[in-house]
């Protein structure tokens, strides 16, 4: 007969205060099951693009804002250098407008402020190539100083491409065609910049780059502003000997300010030339070419305009307006009797 097995020992409580507590291992927990590790994806173009655009918008500021800021704690010329002042701050205005209207190609509800950033781009720079106008008069003298002493000069040439053309007298009637030809563009360009806005509003124009409204009065505000630049270079050349007596590298300073100049106008029509060459638009993709046109031609305007504000920066340093004004020497020569009220 068998003998019966032994009953097995009670289990242990190991701690009074814990009586569940038994020394018997516990089941394992489930474990989550691990994550499959994603490869990494670069974001979308336009998106890096922007953000390029805004780190060149910070270095724009930083540039333009220490030129700024030199200048201002060395203010000794302030005839001159409220001038200057007036053309550093066109890269930052130029640059922030860019980048918004960049910016509003991908977030949308920015696109309504888009003719509003245009129209005071257009004011700023018909402000600044002014102030580049009365620099060059200022770092001379008075108007009327400056015709009696063009009256004393040889005559010259006009610059090409109107070389074949009668060249205007020295004197007031230079002074009098250049002062006309900038005041056009003061005119001019805010002018079409409110046509642009009201033809687009009212439904006249579509706002398309490739519209030949938009493009007609791009050409136009484009011969404006060729037009002004071509007269400071008349007006350059027939000041060059006092120019160069009174400050330090005038034809690199004009230079400076116009290569923004082209940078916000003559370029803009070359890209749009050149881009549409490139995709050959049909009216199916008609938008995205418009887009690339535009993104294109805004992110190239916020990268020179690094270049624009280091010229600028470099040709009218504030080391130069350290000492006395040297427009004094000047100052002492007779006011010419051909000049009239026109000069203020």
């Amino acid at each position: 007969m068998d003998t019966p097995s032994p009953k097995p020992p009670p289990r242990r409580r190991k701690e009074a205060d814990h009586p569940a507590y038994v020394d018997e291992p516990l089941p394992p927990l489930p474990q989550r099951p691990q994550p499959t590790p994603k490869p990494f994806v670069w974001p979308p173009l336009h998106l890096i693009a922007l953000a390029l655009a805004l780190i060149l918008l910070i270095l724009v500021y930083i540039i333009a804002g220490y030129g700024a800021v030199k200048h201002s704690e060395s203010y000794n010329w302030p005839t001159i250098q409220r001038h200057v002042l007036v053309i550093i701050s066109m890269a930052p205005v130029h640059a922030t407008c860019a980048f918004v209207c960049l910016a509003a190609l991908i977030w949308y509800p920015l696109m309504p402020a888009t003719p509003y950033l245009i129209l005071a781009k257009d004011l700023c720079m018909v402000y600044v190539f002014a102030s580049l106008f009365y620099f060059l008069v200022d770092a001379i003298g008075t108007e009327k100083t400056v015709v009696s002493l063009m009256e004393e000069m040889e005559q010259i040439e006009m610059p090409f491409p109107l070389g074949w053309t009668k060249p205007w007298s020295l004197g007031f009637e230079l002074m009098f065609n250049v002062r006309y030809g900038i005041n056009q563009m003061q005119i001019a360009l805010p002018t079409l910049a409110i046509l642009r806005f009201c033809a687009t509003g009212f439904g006249i124009s579509e706002g398309s780059l490739l519209d030949p409204i938009d493009i007609t009065l791009c050409l136009l505000s484009l011969v404006s502003a060729a037009v002004a630049m071509y007269c400071v270079m008349v007006f350059y050349r027939a000041v060059q000997a006092p120019l160069e007596e009174t400050i330090k590298n005038p034809f690199q300073k004009i230079m400076a300010v116009l290569a923004v100049v082209f940078v916000v106008y003559i370029q803009g029509v070359i890209v749009r030339i050149i881009t549409c060459m490139i995709f050959l638009p049909t009216p199916w993709q008609l938008h995205y070419t418009v887009s690339i046109i535009l993104g294109v031609e805004l992110w190239l305007a916020v990268l020179e305009m690094v270049f624009g504000a280091l010229l600028i920066n470099h040709y009218f340093p504030w080391e130069e307006f350290k000492g006395e004004p040297l427009i004094r020497k000047v100052h002492s020569r007779p006011n010419s009797r051909k000049t009239y009220s026109v000069f203020v």
